[in-house]
């Protein structure tokens, strides 16, 4: 039965909530972290009587009152939290009768959160290097420290790219998984190494979008065995589908021998480059694009796209992440000498001082982790450069701070 009224009827109905700022990640220098939410009962016989702010920063839940800016605004702030946090929180109305509603709707029974992390810019987000070894499960040792969850049976081998391990998934059921805010970035690099048992194609090596055309990015196989990269893009017409189709290289990908893939992407430029087993280039694609990337919530991953059935089979290593496009205004390339260097030397860089551009040169008598970091002249770090393992021999690395 359906009826129609002309009288508004005074039922009871706790205040709307029409809706709340959902915050992005926010950088360190940021001193509050200001949340605003539109608020209203539906009877003008009826009013507000609180409004809240509840939020968890890690160590329990707490509250703040939100200030009534106009007739539906309601603004407050959650205070500065240090990095690394991850903040949780909605947003709670009731009126002068008790009744109440929050938003998110399924806060308080679901435990279903807005959520943001207080990060540094121009930071490694993640490094897993997989070393930890049979019975653990693999460990973030970016600053960030992110909580990585094993699915299904991923198992460490020992035929890796560097080092003693990688992680194998059998491309049924496992997959890697990190649910942290840090993994999405408008602009970043993933960096990592995978090694193929079979040539099926869209199966996500790397992942962090919620289906096909809606990621942050994802690196995938294309049915011809070649290698391409996708992200969403809101303000460039070339759409998730077009830069798949732009960037997809031209190297066949062969079962059974390791590559290292690299996909950048910053505000204007897209880059995705495909490295041989001794790190030497093989292939890249190049583009202009009108970015940044669709920062999307979602759930990172190893070996499985998010909402998506066909799992990765075949062997990753050293899965890196960065919240900037670090070759982008980083390049590191050989030098053309011969031999291998017999010391670790770090060359003076030139020009000193500089203005935009940089280049700094070292050597490596043996393959090794390498890790450069700028500063300013009173000692303050400024931003890694650099960050991974190198096979021995002489670099120059190119920086351009413009």
């Amino acid at each position: 039965e359906i009826r129609i009224s002309n009288i508004v009827r005074d039922f009871a109905i706790a205040p709307i909530i029409l809706e709340v700022t959902k915050l992005e990640n926010q950088p360190t220098s940021i001193p509050v972290y200001t949340v605003e939410a539109n608020i209203l009962t539906l009877s003008p016989a009826h009013y507000v009587q609180n409004a809240t702010i509840h939020y968890n920063p890690g160590g329990g839940w707490q509250e703040i009152p939100l200030m009534q800016i106009n007739d539906t605004l309601y603004t407050g702030d959650i205070p500065q939290q240090p990095f690394g946090s991850i903040i949780r929180y909605y947003v709670s109305a009731e009126d002068e009768r008790g009744l109440r509603r929050t938003f998110p709707a399924n806060a308080e029974t679901d435990s279903v959160f807005l959520c943001f992390g207080i990060y540094e810019p121009n930071t490694q987000t993640l490094d897993l290097d997989f070393e930890e070894g049979p019975g653990n499960v693999p460990v973030d040792s970016s600053d960030y420290g992110n909580r990585v969850q094993a699915i299904g049976n991923p198992t460490y081998s020992t035929n890796a790219a560097i080092g003693n391990y990688s992680i194998h998934l059998e491309g049924d059921s496992s997959y890697l998984e990190i649910d942290s805010p840090f993994m999405a970035s408008p602009e970043f690099t993933v960096d990592f190494w995978f090694n193929l048992d079979s040539l099926e194609a869209f199966r996500r090596m790397i992942s962090l979008g919620t289906s096909t055309g809606s990621s942050n990015y994802m690196v995938f196989l294309m049915p011809d065995s070649t290698l391409t990269a996708e992200s969403s893009i809101e303000n460039d017409p070339i759409g998730a589908s077009g830069l798949r189709d732009e960037l997809k290289l031209n190297t066949r990908i062969n079962i059974g021998q390791w590559y290292h893939a690299i996909y950048q992407l910053s505000s204007d430029t897209v880059l995705l480059q495909l490295y041989d087993a001794n790190d030497l280039l093989l292939d890249e694609k190049r583009l202009s694009i009108i970015g940044p990337a669709t920062r999307l919530e979602g759930k990172f991953r190893i070996g499985l796209l998010y909402n998506h059935t066909g799992y990765f089979g075949g062997y990753v290593d050293e899965v890196k992440v960065y919240n900037y496009a670090r070759d982008l205004t980083v390049g590191i390339e050989p030098e053309e000498k011969s031999g291998v260097p017999l010391r670790y030397e770090l060359s003076q860089n030139y020009p000193n001082p500089f203005n935009a551009q940089t280049t700094i040169e070292y050597s490596l008598p043996v393959s090794g982790r390498v890790k450069i970091t700028l500063y300013d002249i009173l000692g303050r770090k400024v931003k890694t450069l650099f960050d991974e393992k190198k096979p021995a021999g002489p670099y120059k690395l190119r920086f351009d701070a413009g």
